[in-house]
């Protein structure tokens, strides 16, 4: 049986999902970098080294309250269409289809009203128009995603893992039931671990990367942001069911290092703990008629 997965509340769900975007053309600003992590042992807090890697199991959870909002700083870069659509827009529509998909650099399309949703930067999407020519319709509408500020692996991150197995393509809209699990380290190799302890190597999303916190545990981060999303060996919770895509993720040298173990492909996970602090009626199991209102909106919205 693969990942346990449940369905949050509705509305508890959306708020913990969905983030709304700022104005067609207000600018926003980068969050402050995270604080450069205390000097650091060699080897991370909690891990064991084994023979080819390090193993961490679990981890305690740190005092979340401080970051327990970041998720209001999650946004879309978008581009509205200036123009009314003619007459044959769905067939253009198609025509980008045709060329970005296999690419991996859509992440969703739409018809009516023409919309495209790329896995890239409005910065990066610019620039390959020009170096292939190409001119954007002006009557589709464009979303975009936000740059990554922050390197998978942080240098203090590197030692003892044997991979970093993430994809090389940015992350689009998806599915959103709510998986959780424990997220491990073991001999150098990721694993999700489920509350029955079946263990899936663990592939994760281009905005997932690796770095210390200032206690020494290895921690995930949100590239875009820099805000902790929670230590190797705590709970965690994500949005799935994913896939991986093909002609894009390569898992071969994953398998090949870590063994020919399924593959359990994630969303951007977020610590349980981090959840619970947020959202408290989590915890207890409230209903989402008594949940506490969503986090505010950024600046402007």
């Amino acid at each position: 049986m693969d990942m346990i997965a449940r369905f949050l509340p509705m509305a508890a769900m959306a708020a913990l999902m969905a983030c709304a975007p700022p104005p067609a053309n207000e600018t926003v600003e980068a969050p402050p970098p995270v604080p450069d992590a205390l000097p650091l042992s060699p080897m991370p807090t909690g891990a064991t080294a084994g023979p080819n890697g390090l193993t961490i199991l679990s981890a305690p959870s740190p005092e979340y309250g401080p970051v327990a909002h970041s998720l209001e700083r999650d946004w879309t870069p978008r581009r509205e269409a200036t123009t009314k659509p003619p007459r044959g827009a769905g067939a253009e529509v198609q025509r980008w289809i045709d060329w970005l998909e296999p690419q991996g650099l859509l992440a969703g399309a739409g018809f009516a009203p023409p919309q495209l949703d790329l896995a890239m930067t409005a910065e990066d999407f610019d620039a390959l128009l020009e170096k292939e020519g190409r001119t954007a319709p002006t009557y589709f509408d464009y979303s975009f995603v936000a740059p990554l500020r922050r390197p998978a692996l942080a240098d203090d991150a590197r030692e003892g893992i044997r991979l970093w197995p993430a994809s090389p393509a940015r992350s689009g809209a998806g599915n959103q039931a709510a998986y959780h699990g424990r997220i491990v380290l073991d001999d150098g190799c990721f694993f999700t671990v489920d509350a029955a302890g079946k263990k899936q190597l663990a592939w994760f999303p281009a905005e997932a990367g690796l770095m210390r916190d200032e206690e020494g545990y290895l921690t995930l981060v949100d590239r875009r942001w820099g805000h902790m999303l929670g230590r190797i060996g705590e709970e965690f919770m994500w949005a799935g069911p994913n896939r991986l895509r093909d002609g894009v993720d390569d898992t071969s040298k994953l398998q090949r290092l870590c063994g020919n173990h399924p593959i359990h492909v994630l969303s951007l996970p977020e610590a349980m703990e981090k959840v619970y602090v947020t959202y408290p009626h989590l915890r207890t199991g409230a209903s989402a008629t008594n949940a506490p209102p969503a986090p505010p909106k950024p600046p402007g919205n």
